[in-house]
């Protein structure tokens, strides 16, 4: 699988890394369970993938915990792992050095990679929490430091806060349904060399084309959601999705494969979930869906519709 760096790091991820939401198995339904993602974790793993993120809310640690279960017996050089703090944990460093440590545990590693705050509430000044960042990487506690969810002029201010390292990453909602952060964001992380890390990159699961009838899922993360519910978005959505359907038969891959194949061709790290190694066997299969300029401009003009939000 090709490989991408994580801003100015010397990270090495492969483009389609494994996104651990639903790992963490609380919400997202009744129909897997804890030896399914095991066996998704390892599959992607041994067969060439080397980045997964999650976060110690997942589960209360219940992802952290199942991917320490998953690669137990595959060295650690072989992968990389992320993961997020808390924002309520962000108070002060002895309570992100808690947190840091407590993730570290539950995944049996010695140092994490990339760690990332995993949104922004303004209880505690952002440059308080980069400061603390860069304590826990000083002392060997983490890798990388990455952050979750912010706007461009709280992202601006954690890059300014900084003293001795960098923000290698800013990981937000972003698909062909969810492309607001082009207009002001994209720009300046481009700018200060910041990756970005798409999370939801197939609108969780409406651009697999599994509800183009209109169904809505009944997990208690998605039927709440408006782009799931709301009749006039799935109006707006219906040509959307249609046109995706007939373009993806044109290429020979699925629907998931196309619009995840999309944000790679922006240069983009995604973070697909997946139920079982079925799922990640397909959005593994993203990384060969090659796209030309035409086609890229396609999607972006079939994709340039506004959605309803209450």
């Amino acid at each position: 699988m090709q490989k991408i760096n994580i801003g100015n790091s010397k990270l090495q991820a492969t483009r389609v890394g494994l996104g651990c939401w639903q790992a963490g198995l609380r919400g997202w339904g009744e129909d897997y369970g804890d030896k399914d993602i095991i066996e998704a974790i390892k599959f992607y793993v041994e067969n060439g993938g080397n980045y997964l993120d999650t976060a110690e809310i997942y589960g209360m640690g219940h992802s952290e915990e199942l991917i320490k279960q998953a690669l137990s017996e595959i060295p650690k050089n072989r992968y990389i792992v992320a993961t997020k703090v808390n924002p309520p944990h962000v108070k002060n460093y002895r309570t992100m050095e808690r947190s840091v440590k407590g993730s570290l545990e539950r995944l049996g590693i010695e140092k994490i990679d990339l760690y990332q705050l995993h949104w922004y509430e303004p209880y505690v000044p952002v440059s308080e929490i980069m400061h603390s960042m860069e304590k826990l990487k000083n002392e060997g506690y983490i890798d990388q430091i990455g952050v979750c969810n912010l706007s461009k002029p709280v992202l601006k201010d954690a890059v300014d806060s900084m003293k001795d390292y960098s923000i290698v990453s800013n990981q937000m909602e972003y698909s062909i349904l969810e492309r607001n952060i082009e207009r002001e964001l994209i720009p300046y992380m481009k700018e200060k060399n910041i990756t970005l890390i798409p999370y939801s990159p197939l609108a969780k699961g409406l651009l697999t084309g599994k509800y183009n009838s209109g169904e809505i899922p009944q997990d208690n993360i998605r039927k709440g959601d408006e782009l799931f519910n709301n009749p006039k978005n799935r109006k707006i959505m219906k040509p959307v999705l249609d046109e995706l359907g007939k373009m993806a038969k044109e290429k020979k891959c699925s629907m998931a494969q196309l619009s995840l194949a999309y944000l790679l061709h922006k240069n983009c790290l995604i973070i697909p979930g997946a139920k079982n190694k079925s799922q990640v066997e397909s959005n593994m299969g993203a990384d060969s869906v090659k796209l030309s300029k035409e086609d890229m401009e396609r999607i972006d003009k079939i994709s340039s519709v506004e959605f309803i939000y209450a």
